[in-house]
């Protein structure tokens, strides 16, 4: 049986300074990405969810996002990878802002866009590049 982890990132507190002095909120999502790295590790594999809805850089592929951009959008940036691996990426809202996925080339571009409200978009790496190879 695979083991599904799911973990939540959302926007920081606006008492943030205090809570975590010297931290920034892109300094904390790192870190609980490098936790999820460790904790994917040392239970043996399975499926990251991460729910975020903040920009994120990923650490890892083999995870699945579920994204909220709000108005102004957001933007998910690729981690490095090893053929084979892949990357789910779904928009969870219908307000306007748009997901940008980033951190590589996508089926030749430089990003790609998730508009809509639950559209979504799995990539594979090649050991060169992000193909696209299923969505909506």
């Amino acid at each position: 049986m695979t083991q599904t982890t799911h973990y939540s990132i959302s926007k920081p507190p606006s008492t943030w300074s205090e809570l975590h002095p010297g931290k920034g909120p892109e300094e904390m999502v790192a870190e609980a990405l490098d936790n999820v790295d460790a904790a994917l590790y040392t239970s043996g594999g399975g499926t990251t969810v991460l729910t975020v809805s903040i920009s994120t850089v990923l650490t890892q592929a083999a995870v699945s996002v579920k994204a909220t951009a709000g108005v102004g959008g957001i933007t998910i940036t690729l981690p490095s990878a090893t053929a084979g691996q892949s990357v789910k990426v779904k928009k969870m809202d219908s307000a306007l802002g748009a997901v940008t996925i980033s951190g590589g080339t996508i089926d030749g571009a430089s990003s790609y866009l998730l508009v809509n409200r639950y559209q979504y978009v799995v990539l594979e790496f090649d050991g060169t590049a992000w193909d696209v190879m299923g969505g909506n």
